[in-house]
C-alpha cells in the first residue's frame, strides 16, 4: 500500500521560504524539527527542517489537522504526485516556474488551440488569483465568462475554473496587457465585514453578487469600495 492509499486530508502541510505570513494566528508553534506531534485543529505548527525531504514528509501528511508549514532554503526533490498533497508557497516558486505561468497566460489569450492552452494550465497549476487579474485586464467586459467563474473560482476544484479560461476565453491572438499595480493598497479601506488584510475581497466582490449587495446593504458609502448602489438581482435555489 502507498503513502496516499486510504488517507483523509483533514490539514495541509506548506513549504516555505518565509515564514511571516503564517505567524499571524495566535495559537502558533515554532520549532526545529519534528518534535511536536502536529495534531491539534486549532494550531498551526512551523518547522525549521533545512534537510527534510519527500520520505521525511510523507508520514505527517494524514497526522496534520490543521496546518504544518515546514520551512526550508530550498524546495525538496518531490514527485508530482506527492505535489497534489501539499501547498508551495510562492517564496519557493522558482524562475523556472514563473516562465510556465507566463507562458500559459500568454496561450490563454493568444492561441487557438483551446486544448493545447487546457493543457498549460493544468500542467502549470497557474494559480486561480494570478489568472483573474490577468482576465480582470483582458476580458472584464465578458460577462459570461465571469458568471461562470462566479460560480467555481475559490468553491470547486481549480480544474474546473481552468476549463473555463480555457474553453471560454476566446483568443485574439494579441499580447495581452500586463495587470496593473494597485496604488495605495496600504490605506485602502475595505468594506467593514471584510479583514483589511483580505487582498483578493476585490476579486471576489466581482466574481459574486452577493458581496457587491452587501456592501451596498451595510456600508454608508457603498460607491468607495464597488461601482453603483442599486442591488442587483440574484438567482437563489431552492
Amino acid at each position: 500500500m502507498g503513502f496516499m492509499d486510504g488517507i483523509v486530508m483533514s490539514g495541509v502541510v506548506i513549504l516555505s521560504a518565509d515564514e511571516k505570513p503564517y505567524k499571524t494566528n495566535v495559537d502558533c508553534v515554532v520549532m526545529s524539527g519534528m518534535v511536536v506531534m502536529p495534531d491539534d485543529p486549532s494550531t498551526t505548527y512551523i518547522c525549521y527542517w533545512n534537510d527534510v525531504t519527500q520520505k521525511k514528509l510523507e508520514p505527517w501528511i494524514d497526522i496534520v489537522q490543521n496546518r504544518l508549514v515546514v520551512i526550508v532554503d530550498k524546495l525538496p526533490k518531490l514527485s508530482k504526485e506527492f505535489k497534489e498533497l501539499i501547498i508551495i508557497d510562492k517564496s519557493l516558486i522558482t524562475v523556472s516556474e514563473y516562465a510556465s505561468y507566463d507562458k500559459a497566460l500568454q496561450a490563454m489569450f493568444r492561441y487557438q488551440d483551446r486544448e493545447y492552452v487546457f493543457s498549460l494550465l493544468v500542467e502549470c497549476k497557474l494559480p486561480i488569483p494570478l489568472a483573474l487579474s490577468w482576465l480582470e485586464t483582458n476580458r472584464p467586459q465578458n460577462a459570461f465568462l465571469w458568471r461562470l467563474l462566479g460560480d467555481v473560482a475559490f468553491t470547486l476544484p481549480n480544474r474546473y475554473a481552468w476549463s473555463i479560461m480555457a474553453f471560454c476565453v476566446k483568443p485574439d491572438g494579441k499580447n495581452p496587457k500586463w495587470p496593473k499595480r494597485s496604488k495605495g493598497k496600504e490605506t485602502e479601506e475595505t468594506p467593514n465585514f471584510v479583514r483589511p488584510t483580505d487582498e483578493y475581497w476585490h476579486l471576489l466582490a466581482t466574481l459574486d453578487v452577493d458581496i457587491r449587495n452587501e456592501v451596498r446593504d451595510t456600508e454608508d458609502e457603498p460607491t468607495k469600495h464597488i461601482k453603483g448602489v442599486r442591488k442587483e438581482p440574484t438567482t437563489q435555489w431552492l
